[in-house]
């Protein structure tokens, strides 16, 4: 990032340790449970902003050289990604024009075309028609039909986005211009992929993303794993349209007061958790960057797909280094599964009726900015609680 920006960044938080506090907003802020429930919801959520919105789904090293494929499901939508011949990377629905078979699978090097295992139709990597076995069973077939189905794709920061429907624009830039500053420092086009794991899971998309947005119950729920090593809830918030950046300290971050401003580091000892709205966290650290992706898992509300990404800043060189980093993901799994296993028991507590909204505390202002754009990217009208209809909790006689 800028360094006017992480120097901003350190002061504040060294203001908030010194005064024993955190970010605040101005009040609580509510949000409907039924927006995790709703069937209705999701449906609007997968059409809005997971067809409409730009989607992250790779990373410029799984596409160094023509030919470099990757292909993604996780929108619902069928997408693959290819580096053609002249450099540019190109995006099409994966989907044969003849019968409707997957063209390719997973990620690696194609070369120069793409085959169908069906009937051995192949396309190049441009997504125009390249063989067509026993073609003149289709002379009178349409041009149109003949390629693959391009998609809006862009490649900014080093990382891949789609617009997952065919015809739409994409502006990358200006939808990444808020996180633009924060962003532009790291040059991940540099950077080496190392790792990708779905985890699926009995909670709504919501729910996963929330994991990420407020650091209050870390020395709770993580208070055997990562706790000891963080400073417990402080975190500075900044707003950056539908995005926004939280930055979270760790045991030993202090040690910059001692030091001149010029010597001030602020990823030596913190965490900066970047929201790519809509289901994104960007999580740099001082050595790696974690992605977790939050998805929807079909039609069904009470399930989710997170998919866990790994950069590092070059391949491991022996099997030391290799070593650290598989302990490093061992970790960074074994953290979540306890955030997912506690959100897992949420997404069934919301059927209880128990709650008819969730509050977010003042320190919590990263979940109020997501869930007041959630709603309105969806046209929902943002409400607070009926205090004359809130139900009262009642304790047993005794």
């Amino acid at each position: 990032m800028e360094r006017a920006i992480e120097l901003d960044l350190v002061q504040r938080l060294l203001d908030y340790s010194r005064r024993g506090r955190t970010h605040e907003a101005d009040s609580i802020a509510y949000n409907p449970v039924s927006l995790y429930t709703d069937p209705d919801i999701l449906a609007r959520e997968r059409e809005v902003l997971f067809r409409q919105r730009p989607i992250l789904v790779g990373y410029a090293d799984q596409l160094r050289g023509a030919g470099d494929y990757l292909t993604h499901e996780l929108t619902g939508v069928p997408i693959l990604v290819v580096r053609g011949r002249d450099g540019a990377v190109r995006a099409f629905l994966n989907v044969c024009r003849h019968r409707g078979a997957r063209v390719a699978e997973g990620c690696g090097t194609t070369g120069r075309t793409f085959i169908c295992p069906y009937h051995a139709w192949s396309w190049d990597t441009a997504g125009k028609l390249a063989g067509q076995p026993d073609a003149y069973g289709f002379v009178d077939m349409e041009d149109e039909r003949r390629s693959l189905v391009a998609l809006p794709v862009a490649e900014e920061f080093g990382l891949i986005w789609v617009v997952p429907t065919p015809g739409a624009s994409i502006d990358i830039a200006a939808y990444l211009a808020p996180l633009a500053p924060y962003l532009r420092g790291h040059d991940l086009a540099r950077w080496t992929f190392l790792h990708t794991q779905d985890i699926r899971l009995r909670m709504n998309w919501k729910v996963a993303v929330d994991t990420f947005w407020e650091t209050y119950h870390v020395p709770v729920l993580h208070r055997r794993t990562i706790a000891p090593y963080f400073d417990g809830n402080r975190n500075t918030f900044d707003a950056l349209g539908p995005h926004h950046l939280m930055v979270t300290t760790k045991q030993g971050f202090q040690q910059n007061q001692e030091r001149p401003q010029a010597e001030w580091d602020l990823l030596a000892h913190a965490s900066c958790l970047h929201s790519v709205f809509p289901n994104t966290a960007l999580i740099y650290l001082h050595d790696h960057v974690e992605i977790f992706s939050c998805f929807p898992d079909g039609d069904n509300p009470d399930a989710c797909v997170v998919r866990f990404e790994m950069l590092i800043p070059e391949p491991a060189q022996d099997e030391r280094t290799a070593a650290h980093w598989q302990r490093n993901i061992s970790i960074i799994l074994d953290v979540t599964a306890e955030d997912f296993t506690t959100g897992e028991g949420i997404q069934r507590s919301f059927r209880s009726g128990a709650n008819e909204y969730l509050s977010y505390g003042t320190f919590e202002a990263p979940l109020a900015h997501f869930h007041a754009h959630h709603k309105l990217a969806l046209g929902i009208p943002q409400r607070r609680p009926d205090r004359s209809r809130a139900p009262m909790a009642t304790t047993p006689a005794s």
